[in-house]
């Protein structure tokens, strides 16, 4: 990826603008169900087209940062939105729901091996991210349902700090690059911490000035309808 540090992560963001470009007319014009079958045909031939793309076009197009080969993450999260508030999938999610934590810890034991088999050439290219996109995604929805069991668990994930990380996530992940390039975690704790709060700040300035009126433009508009 020939671009400065600073601005090196902007490629994922390409790729979610790419999707969200798609995504929404799939969803209109065909309706949830199709839309939904289009989806999954699309991510069981990921591994299919990041061999042709590597195979015929590598001089030109970088699997690892193309759009075609790199939404199938987004992809899954939009696949769990449907199994997490529509009934489909019924029989797996039976079984999901019974063992949780069985699952969750399937979905990190293949994480960890697919990360594992990352060293051969064919499997990177094939099979890792989608392998890994899938995991995330099993892992997630485990989490789900066993924060509907475990109280603790439930209880944590709901203090405000850790929900406050987690609506300012998106934020934190469009300014941590300028400030953790270079020399920023090399020395003593004062010298990278100032690093984090630069981050922080950053962050923070953007989803108050930015990201949170143009999310209350949105919910304005659509309350409207």
């Amino acid at each position: 990826l020939n671009s400065a540090w600073e601005i090196g992560h902007t490629w994922s963001l390409s790729v979610e603008e790419h999707f969200y470009f798609i995504w929404p007319v799939l969803f209109l014009w065909l309706g949830p169900k199709r839309a939904l079958k289009v989806l999954l045909g699309y991510l069981i031939c990921i591994p299919l087209l990041r061999y042709g793309i590597w195979h015929f076009f590598r001089n030109t197009i970088d699997i690892d940062f193309a759009s075609v080969t790199q939404m199938g993450s987004i992809a899954t999260g939009c696949v769990l939105a449907f199994v997490a508030n529509r009934n489909i999938f019924t029989k797996g999610l039976d079984a999901l729901q019974k063992r949780p934590a069985l699952f969750f810890a399937l979905g990190l034991a293949t994480l960890l091996v697919s990360d594992f088999l990352n060293k051969s050439g064919k499997y990177a290219i094939l099979f890792h991210d989608p392998i890994s996109a899938a995991s995330f995604g099993l892992m997630v929805l485990s989490v789900l349902y066993m924060t509907k069991e475990l109280k603790p668990l439930r209880g944590f994930l709901d203090l405000k700090p850790i929900v406050f990380i987690g609506v300012m996530s998106y934020s934190i992940y469009l300014w941590q690059q300028p400030f953790t390039g270079g020399s920023a975690f090399a020395g003593h704790l004062p010298h990278w911490s100032i690093h984090l709060l630069l981050t922080f700040l950053a962050a923070l300035f953007s989803y108050m000035c930015i990201e949170k009126p143009f999310l209350r433009i949105k919910e304005k508009r659509y309350s409207n309808h």
